[in-house]
């Protein structure tokens, strides 16, 4: 009864004497419910032995026993460093019967995913996967809030690949009977890789859950700072819980992953931005420009770190001197401070081993000449690491090599003044529209499986399409795709549409016709035929 009860997955850090005990403290309780080992052990041992009539000397001996049946097993797991996690769910259609007995895997898609599938190389393993969010019935508390999950339902080496993008062959393992659950780290792509790393434990896990079975430690993952920020959970000691972990990997594929915008124009902007040091993210409001280009560094940077990353948001009185340097008023009269993009500068400029990103928001709403003053010239891909002469402090500065800035424009805000043309020169533009007919967005949308949903994501491309061809307004004042992000099947429900219909959209639909009456409650009548005509 004891070996069955045993089941104690959590690793004690060394030194750390309050888990010790409380391992300790479960093993004792255990032991003392077996009678048939208390005896065992009484009965080994002579008058001259201590009786041990704590249990103290056996639960040791336990102990002692489940390190080394741990350590053994470790020994005899499969150590898989690379994994395909794929899907088998094709416009609608699973596909996993399919391919688990007939042998391969497919790819869904003709122009899409065909290099990473021609990558897959002979003796790679494969699973197959689905992708989904759950929230009642978890076996941790996370606050009564929806978890990301992964289900995990079959296994397998892949044995050939004739490098047509589409198909390769596998021999499949017998499917699990009952599919693995893995929570908080989800693919939702149709097809991932995943690679083990020696910076990153959560990848690790993944494969050994996968392929050792190894059970998933959810106590490390809601006391790892990006969870338990996300589910409000307190960390003790979570600055040496930082000290001592990396920070979460994020790649390229995290990125199309989470942003809805197709791949080639992703390696678009990442060349651009390598090229030119400077980049502009242009389009109306909603359509996710911040949350791209934050994505886009950690993607760059291979990591989720802002010790890399600086943002402000400029308005009509910021100035040169919040910006680089300027006096301030202090207690003695006033003194030379340096600017937030000056100090980034030198942080940048001492560390040339890795890139450092300067992120503006709304940055046509600042006056450009009066904010970056001569550093406009040094902003220039061509004239970083060339030094001037400030002009406060009369000491030499440069905009170093390692240093990008990536500018966001709401394009929509026609009380801004043009452009600055200096601003143009500098700065590349990509233009940033909805994504609601975007192949990634409809895989989000498919997953929701809401008909309310369905419909107003219709009506949306109908409206943006008036919208675009509307000679007063145009394509920069569409309605963004940010408005119907990070939603799940537990939480899109009719009354919470109804409200980002009502009380987002439509207030903006009045803002733009205020002139046009007619044309309001047109579309008013159209967002009431969504929700007020039907019932739920």
């Amino acid at each position: 009864m004891c070996a069955e009860k045993l089941k104690y997955s959590k690793k004690v850090k060394k030194g750390d004497i309050k888990e010790a005990i409380n391992l300790y403290d479960e093993i004792k309780s255990v032991i003392k419910e077996d009678e048939e080992l208390i005896n065992l052990s009484k009965n080994r041992l002579n008058k001259d032995c201590y009786q041990d009539e704590n249990l103290n000397l056996l639960t040791m001996d336990i102990a002692y026993f489940i390190e080394n049946f741990n350590e053994e097993k470790k020994q005899e797991m499969i150590k898989v460093d690379k994994c395909w996690y794929v899907g088998a769910n094709m416009e609608g259609v699973d596909y996993f019967d399919e391919f688990v007995k007939n042998g391969y895997w497919e790819n869904g898609y003709e122009n899409r995913y065909l290099d990473k599938v021609k990558s897959m190389q002979i003796g790679d393993k494969i699973v197959i996967k689905s992708a989904y969010t759950q929230k009642r019935d978890l076996p941790f508390d996370v606050n009564n809030k929806s978890v990301a999950v992964m289900k995990l339902k079959a296994k397998g080496t892949i044995i050939e690949n004739k490098q047509d993008g589409r198909r390769v062959s596998v021999k499949w393992d017998k499917p699990w009977e009952k599919p693995k659950k893995w929570f908080f780290l989800q693919y939702r792509g149709t097809i991932n890789k995943v690679e083990r790393k020696d910076d990153d434990w959560v990848y690790g896990a993944l494969l050994d859950f996968t392929f050792n079975d190894i059970e998933q430690d959810y106590d490390k993952f809601l006391t790892y700072p990006y969870w338990a920020n996300r589910y409000d959970i307190d960390i003790e000691n979570e600055e040496d819980y930082e000290e001592n972990n990396e920070v979460k990997i994020y790649t390229k594929e995290n990125f199309l992953q989470e942003v809805f915008i197709e791949e080639d124009f992703y390696n678009n902007l990442l060349n651009v931005l390598k090229r030119k040091k400077n980049i502009i993210l242009a389009g109306a409001p909603g359509v996710g420009k911040t949350f791209m280009a934050k994505r886009l560094v950690y993607s760059l940077l291979g990591k989720k770190d802002d010790k890399y990353i600086r943002m402000v948001q400029f308005h009509q009185s910021y100035a040169y001197e919040d910006f680089v340097m300027g006096y301030r008023p202090s207690e003695n009269g006033f003194v030379l401070k340096t600017g937030i993009f000056y100090n980034f500068c030198q942080i940048a400029q001492s560390d040339r081993e890795n890139d450092y990103f300067f992120i503006i928001d709304e940055i046509n709403r600042g006056n450009i000449s009066k904010i970056f003053g001569e550093l406009l010239m040094l902003i220039e891909a061509n004239y970083r690491d060339e030094e001037i002469i400030l002009s406060y402090n009369g000491k030499n500065f440069a905009v170093p090599n390692n240093l990008y800035i990536i500018g966001m424009m709401n394009t929509a805000d026609k009380s801004l003044a043009v452009v600055d043309y200096a601003l143009r020169r500098r700065f590349s533009f990509f233009k940033i529209k909805p994504a609601f007919e975007d192949g990634s967005f409809k895989e989000y949308q498919k997953k929701l499986e809401n008909d309310y949903f369905n419909k107003l994501v219709n009506l949306l491309i109908k409206l943006n399409h008036e919208i675009s061809d509307d000679i007063s307004l145009g394509e920069d004042f569409c309605i963004g795709h940010s408005y119907l992000c990070n939603l799940n099947k537990d939480i899109c429900t009719r009354d919470l549409l109804k409200e980002i219909a009502y009380y987002e959209i439509l207030p903006i639909l009045r803002e733009y016709y205020f002139d046009d009456l007619d044309k309001v409650s047109y579309w008013q009548d159209e967002f009431e035929g969504i929700f007020d005509n039907e019932t739920k």
